[in-house]
Formats: C-alpha cells, sequence, structure tokens
C-alpha cells in the first residue's frame, strides 16, 4: 500500500533499542532477527520537539526524483535509503510503549522528509477517528549537517586503567566512562599529580551530570585507588576495589598503561633508572594482568574479558635515548601475544595497542623542541603527532566484545602511518 509519494513502511524496536531494516516484495519492515537483505542501523533520538515532532539526523539521503517511484517490490523504501535512526516513535497521545506503527505517507524533498504515522495495526482506528486524528511527524533537516551520536558499547561494563589519571590512560577512562562503564584508575598520589586526578574527577562528574541519552544509558562511575603498580599487592586491591565499585561482580576490561620513561645515554645511564624502568613498564603490567585474569577467569561466570597492554611503537623499532625503555614495551607486546596464547581457553581477549608520537606528560618536554616537532610531523605521513584521544577510540574498539571478538593477539599500531614511512 503507497501513498502520492511514498509507500507504507512498518517500524518496530526490539528490547535491545535497535531498529534492523529490511525489505521484503510484499511489505517493507524493520525486524530485530533477519539475516537476508537486513540494514543494521544504530539508534539515536535527536531531539523531541513539543510532542509531535523528533528532529533525527540522517546516516546518507535520498534524491529527490522527477519520475514517480517504482512499486515496493522494485524499489526499496526510502527509509533504506535514507536510514532514519531512531529508539522511540511517539504517537499523537504521547505514549512511548507503542512501538509497532505504519507510515501512512512518505514526503521526499530537497529540504526535509517528514512521516506521516497513522496507528499501531495492532490498534486500528475507524477512518472518520484516523480523519480527526492528529498525525505525528518525524522531521529531518537534510540540509543541516548531518552529525550522529556514536552507540555506547561499554555499557554496563567494569574496567581497571593503571596509570589513569594522565595522557592516555586519562583518555581511555573518560572514553569507557561515556560508553557507559564503571571505571577505576590506578594512581601513585603524588602530590605533583593530584591536580591531574581533581581534573579527572570533575570531568567525570560532568559527563555523569549531562544524564541519559535519548536510550535512557548513563555515563559510567569512575572511582580511583592510589597505589604503587611496581607491588604486586597493589594489582590484587584493584580488581577487588573495582569489582565491588562496579557493582555486577565482573571484570570485563583490564588496561595496563602505567608506565615510566626518562631519556638518558646508555654509556651513562644509572642502573637505578633502569630497574624502575623495567619494574613499573613491565613488572606492573604483568602484576595488573594476571591479577585481572584471575578474576576474569576463575571468579566471574561464565568467564570471560578484555586485556589491552599499552605497548609503544617503540616496541617495534631501537631509541638511541631508551635503551631501558624500548625493551619493556617489546615485553608488553610479547606479554599479550603470549596471554592471548594462555588465556584463550577461558574466553578473554588479550591484545596491544603500539601509540606513535603522541604528546603525553612523559614526552612534552622532547616536543616542545620545535625543531625536533617538525621532524617528526614531517616523518609522519597524517602530518601531526599524535594526542591521547587517538588512542582512546581504539580501545573501545578492543574491549567492545561486539566489535572485536575475535581479536585476541594482535598488535595495532597508532602513528599516523610513521612506522611504514620509511622513505
Amino acid at each position: 500500500m503507497r501513498g502520492k509519494r511514498g509507500e507504507y513502511v512498518h517500524l518496530a524496536s526490539d528490547t535491545t533499542n535497535f531498529l534492523h531494516v529490511s525489505s521484503s516484495k510484499t511489505h517493507p519492515h524493520i525486524s530485530a532477527r533477519r539475516e537476508n537483505d537486513t540494514y543494521s542501523v544504530r539508534r539515536y533520538v535527536i531531539q523531541q520537539h513539543k510532542r509531535e515532532s523528533i528532529h533525527l539526523d540522517l546516516l546518507a539521503t535520498r534524491q529527490k526524483k522527477k519520475k514517480t517511484p517504482p512499486p515496493p517490490h522494485k524499489k526499496k523504501s526510502p527509509l533504506l535509503s535514507a536510514l532514519i535512526t531512531c529508539i522511540a516513535l511517539i504517537d499523537s497521545a504521547g505514549q512511548k510503549d507503542n512501538w509497532a506503527k505504519v507510515a501512512k505517507r512518505v514526503c521526499l524533498g530537497p529540504k526535509k522528509l517528514a512521516i506521516d504515522l497513522a496507528p499501531s495495526r495492532r490498534k486500528q482506528k475507524s477512518r472518520q477517528q484516523q480523519a480527526h486524528a492528529k498525525p505525528t511527524f518525524f522531521i529531518v533537516h537534510a540540509n543541516q549537517p548531518m552529525v550522529m551520536a556514536p552507540p555506547r558499547l561499554l555499557v554496563n561494563k567494569v574496567a581497571i586503567v593503571t596509570g589513569g589519571t594522565t595522557g592516555i590512560g586519562r583518555a581511555i577512562a573518560l572514553a569507557f566512562l561515556r560508553h557507559g562503564c564503571s571505571v577505576t584508575v590506578n594512581h601513585l598520589d603524588l602530590d605533583r599529580d593530584k591536580p591531574h586526578l581533581a581534573s579527572l574527577l570533575a570531568e567525570a562528574e560532568r559527563l555523569g551530570a549531562e544524564g541519559p541519552d535519548p536510550a535512557g544509558v548513563r555515563p559510567g562511575r569512575l572511582a580511583h585507588l592510589p597505589g604503587d603498580i611496581r607491588d604486586a599487592q597493589t594489582s590484587a586491591r584493584l580488581v577487588e576495589f573495582a569489582v565491588q565499585h562496579g557493582g555486577t561482580g565482573r571484570l570485563d576490561i583490564c588496561v595496563s598503561n602505567a608506565g615510566i620513561c626518562t631519556f638518558a645515554e646508555f654509556l651513562d645511564m644509572d642502573h637505578h633508572l633502569f630497574a624502575d624502568t623495567v619494574r613499573t613498564n613491565l613488572d606492573g603490567a604483568f602484576y595488573v594482568v594476571q591479577a585481572a585474569a584471575r578474576h576474569m577467569a576463575r571468579a566471574q561466570h561464565p568467564p570471560g574479558g578484555s586485556v589491552i597492554g599499552i605497548s609503544s611503537i617503540s616496541a617495534l623499532v631501537g631509541g638511541a635515548g631508551q635503551t631501558h625503555y624500548t625493551p619493556t614495551k617489546a615485553g608488553i607486546l610479547s606479554l599479550m601475544q603470549s596471554t592471548a596464547c594462555a588465556l584463550g581457553k577461558y574466553g578473554i581477549r588479550c591484545n596491544a595497542l603500539l601509540p606513535g608520537t603522541v604528546k603525553t606528560q612523559l614526552n612534552e618536554g622532547d616536543l616542545a623542541n620545535d625543531d625536533k616537532r617538525k621532524y617528526m610531523e614531517g616523518r609522519i605521513p597524517l602530518g601531526r603527532t599524535g594526542v591521547p584521544e587517538d588512542v582512546a577510540g581504539p580501545a573501545v574498539f578492543l574491549a567492545c566484545d561486539e566489535l572485536s571478538g575475535y581479536v585476541t593477539g594482535a598488535q595495532l599500531l597508532i602513528d599516523g602511518g610513521l612506522f611504514v614511512n620509511l622513505q
């Protein structure tokens, strides 16, 4: 059944708040569980305006055709081309539970796309009632920037991040919070680090104050626990504290990030600097991964989880002033590969992220040299050095089972192309 310039479309939502659009010869519809010609669409209502209007983003727009559109069995529904995403269909009475709807008319134009909605087929009204019923519109401003907030991928997950108050660890912790994950960060509680901790807590509070997204999902909660990662007991306490904070009895994600790097000449290097670097970067990584894996494998049902080791491009290349540092990062990469083999039977995935030149507190002094910074930027194909947020997205990818459930023992370079640029 068709309108003047469109066609009837059946809209529905499944319990996970995701809409799946599929087409058939007789009736385009949305299905929660179909594998053939299904278009999976992420959810988001962008803004509800009064009670009859909802503004949505389009992932793609359909050009206006001069000719009359062909029948449904010869052309896909306009919604398949437009890929409208939403999680709530509100009828003229403002009811949020009436999910099943039938689109009465689909109107396409250069500026907007409007859909008149009739009541669900389960509650059909008479033609007289329909004639007096106030229609509900979904209006899309196609001439506006088409920006859609990403879905929250780590809802109800529990994570620990060592060295989580500054640099890459901080960026990962905040990204996890935005995706609905409960996060506990470890830090040394040094006086010079307290401003960083206060800033992180304030940012986490600001995220929490934003409230739930249109799907009703709130940002995660942040907690912190001081301790020296070189002590194996620190990792055991961190895991126990994070599990209690998460409230689910599980630990889903472990990010081993804590590390130090002080540039030094090899011939003049003090042995204490070498020992401190190895104990922090490599021993600390071993202890926290082991403590997390013990809980993931033996203390939760079903077992499983994601372990992410923050290695470095330095694991693959040498550095004249980093002879004490590069072996530790190579060790973390090797640790992730070996633990992937040892823990796979428990459903625990272990992967390494290898950042390139990323500006953090560890190298900000080095990059303050304009000549050296310009030299590095000239070697990077993307033309810039990295920032901690560049590493946060790949961390979310490896933490999310839906995105990387078959990825383990892998290494992911985040270097702007630096490693492959040998010319």
